[in-house]
């Protein structure tokens, strides 16, 4: 099954919060509940347990709190990815200059 590029989550307030996901912009647009847009927020889904006895606050939170997780995995990532290229700069300038 192909994953959108984007999903919406909402989670609204009340005695007990309440969440959902759409992948339609559209269904992202309704009066007081406030959606958060994020990437690929399925592969997220594995790793943070939202469940509805949760309050707003901390349904917020959670999500807040599994963006910055993926954002500093994908900090990782380019820097780990950038060492790469520095060295395979680094090894063709040398093979250029004359070196084995």
């Amino acid at each position: 099954m192909e994953l959108p590029d984007r999903i919406w989550v909402y989670c609204n307030g009340g005695e007990h919060g309440d969440w959902g996901v759409t992948d339609d912009p559209e269904n992202a647009k309704f009066g007081d509940i406030e959606y958060i847009q994020f990437p690929r927020f399925y592969e997220l889904l594995n790793e943070i347990e939202v469940n509805r006895s949760r309050h707003y606050e901390d349904c917020l939170e959670l999500l807040r709190k599994a963006e910055k997780r993926r954002s500093e995995a994908l900090r990782i990532m380019a820097f780990a990815g950038a060492l790469i290229i520095t060295a395979g700069i680094i090894f063709a300038l040398d093979i250029m200059i004359g070196g084995t």
